[in-house]
């Protein structure tokens, strides 16, 4: 509902459910809404109330895998917006006894050997004057003088990559964190699902890992 300009008394609620069908490779399929509460950074106005917060509800699926021993752990992915994941995983961390899902890192020193392409990369956390991030694109961009220097000044917050699989050319974001962006137009859930799991898998294993504390 609508709240006065003093305070806001919105209810949220997150719902998962089990899928009728299992997905591909070991990772069951739930169905998950999430209402996604959002705070303004100044007053809106319908219907003649002002209000600061307002809710939106999100539909979207998620995928716990079988522990695995290449990895060291359950995966557990989540197909939706980085803010609205994030916000679901905490309201279940916080609310669900038994439940805890651990934040990741993805260690790309150990990761660029295996890469077949990098076609882009962003950087964080820069040490230069007036500059606090900066991305770089080209083919084999981490070949470049624009690339090492960026990395001697910062740190390396994601990756875009080109993998060759099955005859098929495939563009993939890797964050930091674990993050998994599929840019290829897939034209089923399922292949979406299947490259997700094969990118995780078979070119993160030994690559990504809990962090501790």
């Amino acid at each position: 509902m609508l709240a006065d300009s003093e305070q806001n008394m919105e209810t949220t609620h997150t719902r998962v459910a089990i899928a009728t069908a299992s997905s591909v490779g070991g990772l069951q399929r739930y169905d998950a809404e999430h209402d996604f509460l959002f705070q303004l950074q100044y007053p809106g106005r319908a219907r003649g109330k002002e209000f600061r917060e307002f809710v939106t509800l999100y539909k979207f699926p998620l995928y716990l895998g079988d522990h695995v021993a290449a990895l060291g752990f359950r995966p557990l992915l989540v197909k939706t917006k980085k803010r609205v994941a994030l916000d679901f995983v905490e309201r279940l961390n916080t609310n669900t006894q038994g439940f805890r899902v651990e934040p990741t890192s993805v260690d790309f020193v150990a990761l660029r050997p295996r890469l077949q392409l990098i076609r882009g990369a962003w950087f964080g956390s820069i040490r230069m004057p007036n500059i606090s991030s900066a991305g770089v694109f080209g083919h084999h961009v981490d070949q470049s003088e624009e690339f090492q220097h960026a990395e001697s000044v910062g740190e390396l917050k994601n990756l875009l990559i080109e993998l060759e699989l099955d005859g098929l050319t495939h563009q993939v974001m890797i964050t930091a964190d674990g993050g998994i962006v599929l840019y290829h137009a897939y034209q089923t859930d399922e292949e979406c699902e299947e490259m997700a799991r094969r990118t995780l898998i078979e070119l993160l294993h030994g690559c990504i890992r809990k962090v501790e504390g």
